[in-house]
């Protein structure tokens, strides 16, 4: 088996890379956003062979792979020199909170939408999810294209103060 075939991740970043150079840096988690709500809403319309979903969730990898690729590199652009650290680990615990209320919401939308009588979600229980999945999608491309309108610029650092000078006696 091949590096690419088992991590996609390097390959992703390596594109989304190209695409930051050549286009800007709101381009690429906009692009993400868009592969990620088309991908969804093909998803909700074509789930019933494997080969669909093979090939939706590859879109989806790629869509995902975009946008999470390029956000910290985003981020350290925008923040101040001064504050990175912050600013980046408030985007790691926006992630995983994002993450855990996700996952428990859908979990909560497929425990509830079950087969009478057993505990098997139905069809529109996933359809369901991956509508919500399109439409947060659609608003991630949304915010890169509106909050990030032109390619990000580091914010200046701001001069400390200066230390008060002591009295003279």
């Amino acid at each position: 088996m091949s590096t690419a075939r088992r991590r996609p991740g390097p390959a992703v970043r390596g594109v989304a890379l190209a695409l930051r150079r050549a286009t800007g840096a709101r381009t690429v988690p906009a692009l993400g956003g868009a592969l990620l709500a088309a991908g969804y809403a093909a998803l909700v319309l074509a789930h019933h062979a494997i080969w669909q979903l093979v090939l939706l969730n590859a879109v989806l990898g790629l869509g995902t792979g975009l946008v999470l690729s390029s956000l910290p590199g985003l981020i350290l652009d925008v923040s101040p020199a001064d504050r990175t650290g912050i600013a980046t680990g408030v985007y790691s615990t926006a992630k995983t909170l994002g993450g855990s209320i996700g996952s428990a919401a859908f979990a909560a939308i497929l425990s509830s939408l079950t087969i009478r009588n057993t505990a098997v979600p139905t069809q529109s229980a996933y359809t369901t999810v991956w509508w919500l999945c399109a439409a947060a999608s659609l608003g991630v491309t949304l915010a890169a294209c509106v909050l990030l309108r032109h390619d990000a610029a580091p914010l200046p650092v701001e001069p400390a103060p200066a230390p008060a000078s002591a009295p003279t006696v």
